[in-house]
């Protein structure tokens, strides 16, 4: 992912990256990475969060131009997602959001969404809580 934030013009320590998705060791096991490798060299890799029916696609990092011979990017976000989603009986694949910091340092303006869930969906409510609050700290941590 340090590689992907290079090539924006941004340059992030890998460490600096890791602390960006603690949210995603929020997940435990239903984070998966998938990753594109040529000759075991990672050049291309997808963040997923798994869930009981869908599959939330939430990032994805490029090693360029080595990442342009496998086309890392379809593999990564869409192919491997709806390999692994097939696999476990997934029958959505959600694209986005992605790094909010991203967004933020390219100059997006975040405006408050309300979301209605079931409460008979307790994974998505439980995610949708996590992820909100992740947000709200993180986006105080850029504000100070």
């Amino acid at each position: 992912m340090s590689a992907a934030y290079r090539q924006r013009g941004h340059e992030m320590d890998p460490a600096a990256v890791t602390e960006i998705y603690t949210l995603l060791t929020a997940c435990g096991e239903d984070f998966v990475l998938c990753v594109i490798d040529i000759d075991g060299v990672p050049v291309a890799s997808g963040c997923l969060i798994t869930g009981e029916a869908g599959i939330l696609f939430y990032s994805a990092g490029m090693r360029q131009p080595e990442t342009r011979a496998v086309a890392g990017y379809f593999n990564a976000a869409y192919y491997l997602p709806i390999e692994f989603g097939y696999a476990r009986g997934a029958r959505r694949l959600l694209l986005g959001p992605t790094a909010v910091q991203t967004k933020l340092l390219r100059g997006a303006r975040v405006n408050p969404v309300i979301s209605a869930v079931p409460r008979a969906c307790v994974p998505l409510a439980r995610l949708l809580a996590a992820t909100d609050g992740h947000l709200r700290r993180q986006l105080e941590s850029l504000r100070a």
